[in-house]
C-alpha cells in the first residue's frame, strides 16, 4: 500500500483505507488468493486505529472483495463470475461454459440415499443409488461443490474417472435415458465447515445452494444435484421478457 493517508482529506480514515486496498487489488499490484497486511500492520504504517483498519476491511469481507481464514488472516478474494440467466442457471454456470470442469473427486459410493431425496425420486428409502461428490472449477479457479445422485438402475456401468469427465446429463445419455424438463431452485444458505475449506470462504459465510432435478416427459426424476458455490464468486443476471 504505497498511497499516502490524506489527514485533511473530508474522507474519512476507514474509507481511506477501504479504497487504497480497493486500488492494490484493481492494479493487479495484491492478486486472488493473496494475503493482506494485517490489521496491525496497517496501524504501524498509517498510525490509524484498530477500529478504523477493521471497518475498512469488514467493509470489503462483507461486499466479498476480501475473506477471511480464521487463524490465517485475510485475503484477496477471486473475481466475480458473470452468468447470464436465460437458459437455466445450471446450464449458464456449467454445461454450456466451456470453461467449467470437475477438478476433484471427494467421494464416490453406491448406497442408499437420505430420505428426502427418496421422496423426489418416489421411490422405496432402500433404493440404491451413485452418489458422489465433486469440486469444479472455471478458469482455473475453484467454483462450486456438488453432490449428486443417479439411480442404479438407469445406468449399466459408472466409475470414478467417468464422473469426473462428464455431466450427470451426459451419462444418463450415454446409457440410453434423455430428459426434458429440468427443476431448479435456488436459495442462500450459510457455509458450514467443511464448505467453508473446500470454497475457501470464511465459516458462515453466504453460499448460493442450487437444487437441480432432471425429469423425463413422463415426469420420472432420473438424477438430482445439490451445487453450493460462494456468493462472492459469481454474479447471476436475470432478464425477463413481457409480451403484451
Amino acid at each position: 500500500m504505497d498511497s499516502i493517508i490524506d489527514r485533511n482529506s473530508s474522507v474519512p480514515l476507514n474509507k481511506q483505507v477501504e479504497n487504497l486496498i480497493r486500488k492494490n487489488i484493481s492494479e493487479g499490484i495484491w492478486l486472488p488468493g493473496s494475503k493482506i497486511p494485517s490489521e496491525r500492520k496497517m496501524c504501524t504504517l498509517y498510525g490509524i486505529s484498530h477500529i478504523t483498519a477493521r471497518t475498512a476491511v469488514s467493509t470489503l469481507v462483507s461486499e466479498g472483495i476480501l475473506y477471511t481464514s480464521h487463524g490465517k488472516g485475510t485475503y484477496v478474494s477471486e473475481p466475480t463470475v458473470d452468468v447470464s440467466n436465460n437458459a437455466g442457471v445450471l446450464n449458464q454456470i456449467g454445461i454450456n461454459n466451456t470453461g467449467f470442469s470437475y477438478t476433484d473427486l471427494l467421494s464416490f459410493e453406491k448406497k442408499e440415499a437420505e430420505s428426502d431425496v427418496c421422496r423426489l425420486f418416489g421411490c422405496p428409502e432402500n433404493t440404491l443409488f451413485y452418489i458422489f461428490e465433486r469440486i469444479s472449477e472455471i478458469d482455473g479457479r475453484v467454483f462450486g461443490y456438488h453432490r449428486s445422485y443417479i439411480p442404479e438402475k438407469l445406468v449399466t456401468h459408472i466409475n470414478e474417472k467417468d464422473v469426473l469427465k462428464e455431466h450427470s446429463g451426459d451419462i444418463l445419455k450415454r446409457n440410453g435415458h434423455y430428459g426434458e424438463i429440468v427443476k431448479e431452485s435456488l436459495e442462500v444458505i450459510e457455509a458450514n465447515s467443511k464448505e467453508s475449506q473446500l470454497l475457501g470462504v470464511s465459516r458462515n459465510f453466504p453460499l448460493y445452494k442450487l437444487e437441480n432435478a432432471y425429469y423425463t416427459a413422463d415426469g420420472e426424476v432420473m438424477y438430482y444435484t445439490v451445487i453450493k458455490f460462494s456468493s462472492k464468486k459469481i454474479k447471476l443476471n436475470f432478464e425477463v421478457k413481457y409480451q403484451e
